[in-house]
């Protein structure tokens, strides 16, 4: 019996990035935030300190206040965009030097990239 060969279609990589700098160019993105409200239907805001997202996801054992990492897909409208959530996952996190982290990796990237 010969074993057939089965083939595996990677996802496209997340990209690390603040909800303000994320385009209706990008596929994947991986955020971090705090929750600042849910609904009933799975719609959750993120706040990274840039700006608020809209994630849609029902995730279980999250709730307002929460510091999350969120990775998904974008979804482009014509407001701007939001997260088909595919991972919301609480993490902790001290948002504070984490956007300071952001703000020097950013500048030290544009350094090396030139």
């Amino acid at each position: 019996m010969a074993m057939e060969e089965v083939e595996f279609k990677r996802r496209v990589p997340s990209k690390l990035k603040f909800i303000k700098e994320i385009s209706k160019d990008d596929v994947r993105v991986r955020v971090f935030g705090v929750v600042t409200s849910m609904d009933d239907t799975g719609v959750m805001t993120v706040d990274d300190g840039s700006q608020i997202t809209v994630i849609a996801m029902d995730a279980e054992n999250i709730k307002v206040g929460d510091t999350v990492m969120v990775v998904g897909i974008v979804m482009p409208y014509e407001e701007g965009v939001e997260i088909r959530g595919e991972i919301v996952k609480k993490v902790k996190l001290n948002m504070q030097l984490y956007k300071k982290f952001m703000e020097i990796w950013g500048e030290a990237d544009v350094k090396d990239s030139n």
